[in-house]
């Protein structure tokens, strides 16, 4: 069966976009970092039994949501379709943020904007 908590935890994974800690993601879930590790290993089970596009990585205690490496060719083709294209006003605005304060996460960029 289906947890809510684990949904809300892909949708971080996902929104993150970057490894989290355990104790992050237990702490913004406001539960145990056992529950929270039983919730990921939930989720993970999940991807892996409907060969979802993405599987979940851990580095230590971090969790980071990728694509599976069986699509990597479609994704390539896609960022390659992507990169081919002329860049817009606000991706160049975005690019000149990384270029001046990189390292950058995701949420520091949504913040900017």
């Amino acid at each position: 069966m289906h947890d809510m908590s684990v949904s809300i935890a892909e949708a971080i994974l996902f929104a993150v976009a970057e490894p989290i800690a355990l104790s992050k993601l237990s702490e913004i879930m406001e539960i145990s970092e056992e529950e929270a590790l039983a919730v990921l290993e939930r989720l993970g089970n999940e991807l892996d039994s409907r060969d979802a596009g993405v599987v979940m990585l851990r580095f230590e205690d971090r969790y980071q949501l990728s694509t599976r490496p069986k699509y990597s060719d479609y994704v390539v083709r896609a960022l390659d379709n992507r990169r081919n294209s002329p860049l817009s006003q606000a991706a160049m605005e975005v690019l000149a943020i990384i270029a001046y304060n990189q390292p950058v996460s995701r949420a520091f960029m949504d913040e900017i904007r």
